[in-house]
């Protein structure tokens, strides 16, 4: 058994879902697949997130998980800010030198510029979230036992491992799949209770 420590950082959760048009070229999404599995990288987030792989609209899908900066400067990033505001410390992160700051900042710079290479390829608008709100927080506290979390929406729990074993972010043609049962329906069907 662990039990949380101290100085062990805590950890948060973000869900988040967005419409968006992207490519159905898997070649050309793997730019932007990489370039988000690095900035994911460099603020040590774990989870899963989905590209659609798509132009219509299919968009990102993700859960995340980390410190409470790093989700928060992942946020950020994808709010379209161009870096996070301050190197206030939280807990268990230990910033004394700003190094955990310039992290986040260069992670999210370097980003930002990949993202709107990318976009401008694709001669569509940047994928930008437009309210903090779009993302979904949660956090969870260690209940003595590595493998038994407890779910709390009160941001001054966490606990003192990642919720997730690794990151895994991928390209999928559906983000939500029906498994083929709404095939061969379309909106004006909807209305017979499908």
């Amino acid at each position: 058994k662990t039990a949380p420590t101290e100085q062990q950082p805590k950890q948060y959760c973000i869900l988040f879902y967005k419409y968006h048009p992207l490519t159905s070229d898997p070649a050309i999404l793997e730019t932007y697949r990489r370039a988000t599995e690095k900035l994911c990288a460099s603020l040590h987030l774990t989870g899963r997130i989905l590209l659609g792989l798509s132009e219509d609209g299919e968009g990102i899908n993700g859960t995340l998980a980390g410190g409470k900066l790093d989700v928060e400067a992942y946020v950020d990033c994808m709010l379209g800010r161009e870096g996070v505001g301050s190197d206030e410390k939280d807990d268990g992160d230990v910033d004394s030198d700003g190094e955990n700051f310039e992290r986040r900042n260069g992670a999210i710079k370097e980003f930002r510029t990949e993202s709107k290479r990318f976009f401008e390829k694709l001669n569509v608008p940047e994928l930008i979230f437009p309210s903090s709100g779009d993302f979904k927080w949660s956090s969870c506290q260690m209940n003595g036992d590595e493998n038994n979390f407890e779910s709390s929406s009160d941001d001054n729990s966490g606990n003192n491992s990642s919720w997730f074993p690794d990151l895994n972010i991928k390209m999928v043609k559906e983000i939500i799949s029906s498994g083929g049962a709404f095939s061969n329906i379309t909106m004006k069907d909807t209305s017979k209770g499908y």
